[in-house]
């Protein structure tokens, strides 16, 4: 049974994306792919909690206008639920499995889309997906066909998703996997509970899972790295020393990126600091915080070790990479700074300290291979 809660549902999903449309029109999210994309995903899941909220409004009115209406906005509504899902899983095929997006797939996507177009322009003249009886809506025999036929990339998606899992950053792995379930199972929900509205709602939901995540990931993480940027690291320091945390402040710079980049090319440099930055991670515990000062100098934060176990650790670090079939090392240097809580040391005092020490060890560095 519709109830006046389910309308006032999909005028609430439609406010709050609308709040989210508006926002990334204004940030101008639509000059790059990923932010087009979401612009676009957003602009059809507001559409379509427009539609479900009117035509269940309008369901039950047996005059000819509200029928007229009322058909229309459901014909609309089954047409742009498999291209939601056409744009969605474009993105999550672009953005979390790193995956050019080709002319075929971009095809095999939007493919369900054209199923659904003509069945639904068949249907305008013999009645398959849905039909209006005294002005109230009811499924057609192919109504289930056309559900299964428009989330089929969904199910593809998530397939994809769980066969790359290892290969995909965790965080990202679930986040677009839970973007992707939770409407898929309250859909599921609502397909065989006529009458119960959840699955529209819920993609206005996972929009806003995937926006904070994907589309807000830049204000505070590196993009090559996924190292946290210089302005967040600073206010991690803070809330420590606000806190009267002890932790140990490691600076760190590369001492052959140059090399790297004049002999190679900077996407060989990238990949250099990348190892770097994966070789540290994979040492590192949970209570480890890595920030990218700029280029490649960048600062870790510890508070789970002592200062001459953090120097130690770095000291057996030996990270390195294969580019055509040669194998190389990652030279760096490194200084380490102790913050307790009983001292007054500011952000300033150990970034001083650490980078002084820093200093030391790459002019060491520069004798030893100048004698070598």
């Amino acid at each position: 049974m519709i109830t006046l809660e389910s309308i006032y549902i999909n005028i609430f999903a439609s406010i709050i994306g609308s709040v989210l449309f508006i926002a990334l029109v204004l940030k101008k999210a639509y000059v790059s792919y990923r932010g087009r994309s979401i612009t676009r995903i957003t602009a059809i899941a507001i559409a379509l909690n427009a539609i479900e909220g009117m035509t269940l409004y309008f369901d039950g009115r047996a005059e000819f206008f509200y029928r007229a209406l009322n058909y229309g906005l459901t014909w609309w509504g089954y047409l742009l639920t498999p291209i939601l899902i056409a744009i969605w899983g474009l993105y999550i095929h672009r953005i979390v499995l790193k995956k050019q997006v080709s002319k075929q797939r971009t095809f095999w996507y939007f493919s369900p889309v054209v199923f659904v177009l003509v069945v639904l322009t068949i249907g305008i003249f013999y009645p398959l997906v849905f039909t209006f009886r005294s002005g109230h809506y009811e499924r057609g025999n192919w109504y289930y066909v056309v559900t299964f036929v428009s989330y089929m990339n969904a199910v593809y998606v998530v397939g994809e998703l769980l066969y790359h899992a290892r290969k995909i950053n965790r965080q990202s792995f679930i986040v677009a996997l839970s973007s992707l379930l939770l409407p898929m199972v309250l859909g599921i929900f609502q397909i065989f509970q006529q009458g119960v509205i959840t699955i529209n709602p819920f993609i206005i939901v996972s929009v806003l899972i995937v926006y904070a995540f994907y589309e807000t990931k830049g204000v505070y993480r590196d993009e090559l790295t996924g190292a946290l940027t210089r302005t967040k690291i600073y206010d991690v320091i803070e809330s420590y020393i606000l806190s009267n945390q002890n932790f140990i402040v490691t600076l760190l710079d590369m001492d052959n990126l140059k090399q790297f980049n004049d002999l190679h090319g900077h996407l060989v440099g990238d990949l250099a600091i990348s190892t770097l930055i994966n070789a540290i991670n994979s040492q590192c515990s949970k209570d480890c915080l890595i920030g990218r000062l700029g280029g490649d100098e960048f600062i870790i934060l510890r508070i789970d070790k002592r200062k001459d176990e953090v120097i130690e650790a770095f000291n057996t670090l030996s990270p390195m990479f294969n580019y055509e079939n040669e194998t190389y090392n990652v030279d760096f240097s490194f200084g380490v700074s102790e913050k307790c809580a009983s001292d007054t040391k500011t952000i300033d005092n150990l970034i001083y300290e650490a980078d002084r020490e820093m200093y030391k060890m790459k002019e060491k560095h520069k004798i030893e291979k100048v004698n070598a």
